[in-house]
Parts: C-alpha cells; sequence; structure tokens
C-alpha cells in the first residue's frame, strides 16, 4: 500500500503490453507513425518504405494520404506518391549515408559527428556520383562521397550519354537514376549495345529495351525474368543466341538469355503471321 492506494503486481503479460506501449509512443516521437494502406498503382508502389499487398500500396513511417494531389507536387513537397495517393510524412525521415563534414550543410543535411556520417531528409535514394552533375540535378543533394536524389527509383551504372538519352534519365556523375514512373521500371543485367540499342524489343514487350552504356535493360521488374549469363562463353555464344530466341519467351541481350517469367508474360506464342491478301478477283463479263 502507497499512500493509501493498494499495488498490485505486473503480470509479464502487462509488461509487454507497456513495452509496446512506450515503443509506439517512441515511433510517434520519431515521426514513424505507422503503415498506411491506400490506393494505388503496382508500378508506383515500390522503393524505400513502400510494399505492394496485391491490392493496395501499404506505405510505412507516414501520418496520412491524400488523393487530391498530382505526383509533381507530391514528389517536391517529399511525400511518397502511391500511383493514386500522396502520403505524407509527420517528420521527415533522414538517411545517414557517406560524407564529408564541410560538404554536410544546408538544408535538410546533418552532420553526425559520433558516425562521420551526413544524415539528409526526404531523400530516396543515395548513389555514387560526382559533384558537379549531382549538383546539376534539380533534386541532387551532394554529401561530399555520395549522390542523394529526392525522386529516384532505381539507380544503375550507366555512361553520360546513354542517359541523357531517356527522357527521365538523372545524371549523377556515375549512375543514371530514373523516378518513381511506370515507364522508368527496369530490370537490367549484363549485355551488348547492339541487342540491346534504341528499338530492340521482344514481341511481347511493351516498350524497348534500354542500353545504359553498361547495362541491358529489360523492362519490368527483375521477378519478371530469369536470367543465364553466357558472357564467358565465346565459342558457343551464337549458338546459346539461337537457342535463346527460338524460345517464344526468351530475351538475348548480347551476353544472357533471359526468359520472361512474370504475370505479364504471353502463355502462348504469336500467331503466326498472315499470308498476303489475294488480289481482288475479275468482275464477272457483261
Amino acid at each position: 500500500r502507497f499512500q493509501g492506494f493498494e499495488l498490485l503486481p505486473i503480470m509479464p503479460s502487462g509488461l509487454v503490453c507497456i513495452a509496446v506501449h512506450l515503443a509506439a509512443l517512441a515511433r510517434l516521437r520519431r515521426g514513424e507513425v505507422g503503415t498506411i494502406c491506400t490506393s494505388g498503382e503496382e508500378w508506383a508502389c515500390y522503393g524505400p518504405s513502400m510494399t505492394w499487398d496485391g491490392r493496395r500500396c501499404c506505405v510505412s513511417d507516414v501520418s496520412r494520404c491524400r488523393g487530391e494531389r498530382f505526383q509533381g507536387e507530391c514528389v517536391e513537397s517529399r511525400g511518397l506518391w502511391t500511383g493514386k495517393q500522396c502520403c505524407e510524412r509527420s517528420v521527415t525521415r533522414s538517411q545517414c549515408v557517406a560524407g564529408t563534414e564541410d560538404a554536410c550543410t544546408g538544408d535538410g543535411l546533418v552532420w553526425d559527428a559520433d558516425s562521420r556520417t551526413c544524415c539528409v531528409s526526404g531523400i530516396t535514394m543515395c548513389t555514387d556520383g560526382k559533384a558537379d552533375s549531382c549538383r546539376d540535378e534539380p533534386t541532387g543533394i551532394w554529401t561530399g562521397k555520395v549522390c542523394c536524389l529526392t525522386q529516384a527509383a532505381m539507380c544503375v551504372h550507366a555512361t553520360a550519354d546513354a542517359c541523357l538519352e531517356h527522357e527521365d534519365g538523372m545524371w549523377t556523375g556515375k549512375s543514371c537514376c530514373l523516378p518513381f514512373l511506370e515507364t522508368s521500371r527496369y530490370s537490367c543485367v549484363p549485355g551488348k549495345k547492339s541487342a540491346c540499342g534504341a528499338g530492340s524489343r521482344a514481341w511481347f514487350m511493351e516498350r524497348d529495351m534500354w542500353w545504359t552504356g553498361q547495362l541491358c535493360c529489360l523492362p519490368g521488374v527483375t521477378t519478371d525474368y530469369s536470367c543465364t549469363h553466357y558472357g564467358m562463353l565465346t565459342s558457343n555464344l551464337a549458338l546459346k543466341e539461337w537457342e535463346c530466341a527460338s524460345s517464344f519467351l526468351g530475351v538475348w541481350t548480347g551476353t544472357d538469355c533471359c526468359m520472361c517469367k512474370g504475370q505479364s508474360c504471353p502463355n502462348a506464342p504469336p500467331p503466326p503471321s498472315a499470308p498476303p491478301p489475294s488480289p481482288p478477283s475479275a468482275p464477272p463479263p457483261p
């Protein structure tokens, strides 16, 4: 009994509840409000903090999702775009990455002296790059060692010319990054420009393959393809190319044979080309 109140023992289950409650309060203080599953599109629902559950886009560490905003406005405010909704963070999360103390200054950048890293808020991806090229990008932030972008959904090793040929490419100085768009989804594997240049696509692809200058990128995500690398087989490469092309689901990149295995892959080969139409018959004599 304490000051007139009877103190009851706390059971182990009660301790668990208290621990869960305290953990929830800690998440709230950090702005990690929880996960919201809302309407969206599968092509937009990928990347940090986003997961597609088959019907909805589940976004973690956000306070609310609204549907009245456009993608551009959502991204500019450092929200997460699901394809239909803009999900806002109550407190902008930070990623602590490699950097230098001199470069890690300005809006949204904090230098962590203990870990010797640069903590940048509101970014989606950091990759290797160069200072001048990174700063030339409207959403680029240079930490002193890496380039961080607020709109990047994927980054691949590329050349500057190949990156700039892509209408949505963002050049960091060493990598090419693409934004959160349906037309930016690629699975990148080794290949050659001769097999993966502009205009190259399999009969079932809705978009061309993209040559980054170093990699061959196939439309779709990694789970859409199963690839076998034959780059070391110099004598049998032509045979492997022929075998790959013989399958109606095969895509030859120049060094790899990738078999389409995603849900959007066709179940049967294309119909044979129809014969040319017969010339019209002559009119009967009068």
